[in-house]
């Protein structure tokens, strides 16, 4: 609904122009309406730029939003989009075997706790016991075993298990590694990502 004389008026008085503060108020229907933005990237402000499609440039993550929020996509800070499957690479950690490997049943940290409201996730291992002993292996949440497995004695390639649905502490814990059985000598490599 549009009131016509008051249109008229408006656009007879010298408004209705497309200076900001004259601008009227319209309905398109069964029209197409071309929208623009402020300005393109690295240009001077214009008002013929397209509407702009932007991420979040971050090197640390942002906040987590409530569920149902509107979260940004984000990027690096050269623009380019990230599509890693989990975090942005600032986020991720590696553990790489000691010199040796582990020959008792103390517990290894992979991935020390993270802080309030963060978990280590790991996503992928790979294990080699080179000992004449084999030796059942687990991952931790703290003390609480996420995952099992065992090493044969003397190994001649090292076993490579990625974790499709990666495997994640508690808020706050560390991801800590062990052998079951004393004089197994286990090397371990691990990778993960730090995460709410």
């Amino acid at each position: 609904m549009q009131d016509y004389a008051e249109l008229t008026a408006e656009i007879t008085a010298g408004r209705g122009q497309s200076v900001a503060g004259q601008g009227i108020g319209v309905t398109i229907a069964g029209g197409t309406a071309i929208a623009v933005g402020p300005v393109a990237h690295d240009g001077a402000r214009s008002t013929t730029a397209p509407v702009i499609n932007a991420g979040r440039a971050v090197t640390t993550p942002y906040t987590t939003v409530a569920t149902g929020d509107v979260a940004d996509f984000v990027t690096t800070t050269q623009g380019a989009q990230i599509v890693r499957p989990w975090q942005i690479p600032e986020q991720e950690w590696s553990y790489a075997a000691a010199a040796g490997g582990i020959s008792n049943t103390t517990d290894v940290v992979l991935a020390a706790a993270a802080g309030t409201g963060l978990r280590r996730y790991i996503t992928s291992i790979d294990l080699k016991n080179i000992s004449a002993t084999a030796t059942e292996v687990v991952i931790k949440d703290g003390a609480t075993v996420l995952w099992r497995g065992h090493l044969s004695a003397n190994m001649t390639e090292p076993v490579e298990i990625a974790f499709y649905n990666p495997l994640k502490t508690t808020a706050n814990a560390a991801l800590n590694f062990a052998c079951i059985t004393t004089a197994a000598q286990v090397y371990v490599n691990a990778q993960g990502y730090t995460a709410p």
